[in-house]
């Protein structure tokens, strides 16, 4: 009986994905996401805020973390062939691999287009609505302990640690949303050898 494919990548586009990124599609969309809202909450709700326990921290972080996490993906769109991603996981001949081939051109295309921008404003706002959601009820249970006071360091602290946990979630579901668009924009297009899909 032959060896069930898990591999999620069709097979004409695994000659164009780093191996990474083909064993990674699974941690992208599954574990990277809620293990970065573990982390914002983590952060916020056990740091070092508690010897000065502060009501502006559990929120400035939550509002603010994820809107700056879409942003630098929306500046620094995802690129898998960039030079800078070859020192970790890609190889040398790939590199480039964009301006020299059309279905690694169409991936980069995918995580640069407004349709990715919109995923990532939209995936920032459902983020920030869960933390502000979850630090109201930390509020609420600890009203009576909180002062009001701005410090710097308490606000660069809690944005910090929710900037870092929302980068894994929105990043996560961001790259895994470009590969099933990916996937799905071959759906129908009859394919010959390795060409690439015809623009239109």
């Amino acid at each position: 009986m032959p060896k069930k494919d898990r591999n999620p990548f069709p097979p004409h586009l695994r000659r164009v994905t780093p191996v990474w990124d083909q064993s990674a599609y699974g941690t992208m969309k599954w574990f990277a996401p809620p293990f970065g809202l573990v982390l914002s909450v983590f952060w916020v709700t056990t740091g070092f805020h508690f010897n000065h326990p502060n009501g502006f921290y559990y929120l400035v972080g939550p509002l603010l973390g994820p809107w700056l996490s879409a942003l630098l993906f929306i500046i620094y769109p995802r690129n898998p062939y960039r030079k800078g991603a070859a020192k970790m996981h890609v190889p040398a001949s790939m590199v480039g691999l964009e301006h020299r081939d059309p279905d690694a051109r169409r991936l980069v295309e995918i995580y640069r287009s407004p349709a990715a921008h919109r995923f990532l404003l939209r995936w920032a706002l459902k983020t920030m609505i869960i933390l502000v959601a979850v630090m109201l009820v930390v509020v609420a249970v600890q009203w009576d302990a909180l002062s009001w006071s701005f410090s710097r360091s308490h606000m660069a602290a809690s944005v910090v640690g929710c900037f870092i946990g929302s980068l894994l979630l929105v990043g996560g579901l961001y790259t895994a949303w470009g590969w099933d668009t990916w996937f799905a924009s071959y759906e129908g297009q009859s394919r010959s050898g390795s060409e690439g899909p015809t623009d239109g």
